[in-house]
């Protein structure tokens, strides 16, 4: 199924309530996630960057509000900080409270996608590599 397409959106899950209650069909949740790429480099998008933060993994994603497309999740395992286009050292993993919406809205450069897994369930996933501007960092979480 389609979820979005050249920017717009064409699907939402629908639970049962809601197929009923709006005389739809049913969505179910999908358990792979495919996000097609482009063909930008990684080490051309950390060139390009000023001052940034290289996220290797998320971890922890969890729904704040559906109504605004809200989420909350944690970095782990691999967060670094970029100094004019170089990755100078590794940083403090961070609570992010971020829409996908906005970070489709904000991508300034894409690789091609890549297959991974969502640790927590084992969702399959084909993600790329995103350089986005104003993501929302929330607050510091030490690393253990």
């Amino acid at each position: 199924m389609t979820w979005i397409e050249a920017g717009v959106l064409k699907n939402l899950t629908r639970p049962l309530f809601w197929a009923r209650k709006m005389k739809a069909p049913l969505v179910a949740e999908a358990d792979f996630f495919a996000m097609r790429g482009g063909t930008d480099a990684t080490a051309d998008m950390i060139r390009d960057v000023k001052r940034g933060v290289l996220v290797t993994r998320l971890w922890y994603v969890r729904t704040l509000d559906w109504r605004k497309l809200l989420f909350t999740g944690l970095t782990r395992d691999g967060t670094f900080l970029i100094e004019n286009g170089k990755v100078t050292r590794p940083v403090s993993n961070f609570r992010f409270n971020e829409s996908p919406a906005a970070v489709l809205s904000n991508i300034l450069a894409m690789g091609p996608s890549k297959r991974a897994m969502l640790a927590e369930n084992d969702t399959a996933l084909s993600v790329p590599t995103l350089l986005v501007k104003d993501f929302t960092f929330s607050s510091v979480s030490p690393a253990v």
